[in-house]
């Protein structure tokens, strides 16, 4: 398969055909609420009751019937009722007032509460101004959450803010997708694992530890084919063996155009290819495809071409598959603060430090953006993309992706 630079592919083409190639979607298993943080969720969530269960009190303070209250002068009134959280609120006798606190169910026959720092207290008795109103600092049944509301919707990933809302309505147990198991390889001869003394002609094998992790931070399981060798039938058998273990492979190097990338041509014999070549930079040489109708994602051999690709396009594929619905993570603008002459034919990923430049938030570019140039990723906040054809000058508005959306 050949490619020229005028038909390349764009991200959002790229993702758009690989979305409409994915088949498989993770089984479901049922989790507690102590078990399912980061879990993506199976199935619309109800509530089975009103959060608050029954009208309650919104601050310190005491209790009344309006009625009791005169219209244009102070009231006394005597406290004939005490009541806290978790009591039963019990009824407030006519021409009384209740001491009543945060949280605490309202009486029968007490429709306004006033704070009690607006409450003159005697020795035997309180006084109150004129000028309060029903309904006063008091929270409603429902008023949260009402019965038969959905609280979370299938396909969101639960935060810890979800759980607890899942709590508050009494749901203990949810159907949660389960981790989707990705495969991945790193290729090439080249390659040394840290700790083992560097020849001359090596490098050390970055790509397999930034991409391990940012598959663990996506929450999947992994199985780690290590590093294979330039060869065309050791990287045929690991490729299909993998095709049959795991939901989705991902590899690193071995898809560019030289005679020792293997990674093209054993998808092409083997199963289909997709796509290849993005106009992007960092990131041109991905790859896409299936073995056994499982997806393989054929990353750039560069450190930064991998991270890219994979947080740009593989990412997005893999949630989808594990159920998530809003596979689009959450990007801002901002104004540049560097110049960059423009790439006539691919849009940029440059990695940018979002940094604060008299009382404005700016984005600076790394120096030396070559793909790589793994310390740019290590310095960056997140991914600033300058769109082909375009130059940047002070000033300008680019899109912007922190890296702690990317996950």
């Amino acid at each position: 398969m050949s490619c020229s630079e005028n038909n390349l592919i764009t991200v959002s083409q790229a993702i758009a055909q690989i979305q409409e190639t994915l088949e498989h979607k993770a089984d479901v298993e049922w989790l507690s609420l102590a078990e399912a943080v980061n879990k993506v969720v199976a199935a619309d969530q109800l509530s089975t009751l009103n959060v608050p269960p029954a009208a309650n009190s919104a601050m310190d303070g005491y209790g009344f019937n309006a009625k009791d209250l005169a219209p244009d002068q102070p009231t006394q009134l005597p406290v004939g009722l005490r009541v806290t959280a978790g009591d039963q609120p019990g009824t407030l006798p006519s021409g009384m007032a209740a001491r009543i606190f945060t949280g605490a169910f309202i009486p029968a026959n007490v429709d306004l509460v006033i704070p009690q720092e607006l409450v003159k207290v005697t020795s035997d008795q309180i006084e109150v101004q004129p000028g309060w109103r029903i309904g006063q600092h008091i929270r409603n049944a429902g008023e949260d959450i009402a019965e038969g509301q959905q609280v979370v919707a299938a396909g969101k990933r639960l935060r810890p803010q979800e759980l607890g809302l899942l709590a508050s309505v009494g749901i203990m147990q949810v159907p949660v997708y389960k981790p989707l198991t990705v495969a991945l390889f790193t290729t090439g001869d080249e390659l040394i694992e840290p700790g083992q003394p560097l020849p001359d002609g090596k490098i050390y094998n970055s790509n397999r530890y930034t991409l391990m992790g940012l598959l663990q931070q996506g929450g999947f399981n992994i199985i780690d084919g290590g590093t294979l060798p330039d060869q065309h039938e050791a990287t045929k058998q690991a490729l299909l063996k993998a095709s049959q273990q795991a939901d989705a492979i991902i590899t690193t190097g071995g898809v560019s155009v030289g005679e020792e990338d293997y990674v093209q041509d054993v998808i092409q014999e083997n199963g289909t290819v997709h796509l290849w070549k993005l106009a992007i930079k960092p990131g041109k040489p991905l790859l896409y495809g299936q073995l056994n109708k499982k997806p393989v994602f054929g990353l750039p051999g560069n450190p930064i071409s991998s991270l890219v690709t994979y947080l740009m396009v593989a990412r997005p594929a893999l949630q989808q598959m594990q159920g998530l619905h809003d596979t689009h993570p959450a990007s801002y603008r901002f104004k540049a603060n560097f110049v960059k002459k423009k790439n006539r034919s691919r849009a940029e990923y440059l990695r940018v430090q979002l940094q604060v430049h008299e009382d404005e938030q700016t984005l600076v570019a790394y120096p030396k953006q070559g793909s790589g140039v793994l310390s740019s990723a290590s310095w960056a906040t997140g991914l600033a993309l300058v769109p082909a054809d375009t130059d940047v000058n002070p000033g300008d508005w680019l899109e912007y992706w922190p890296f702690n959306e990317l996950v």
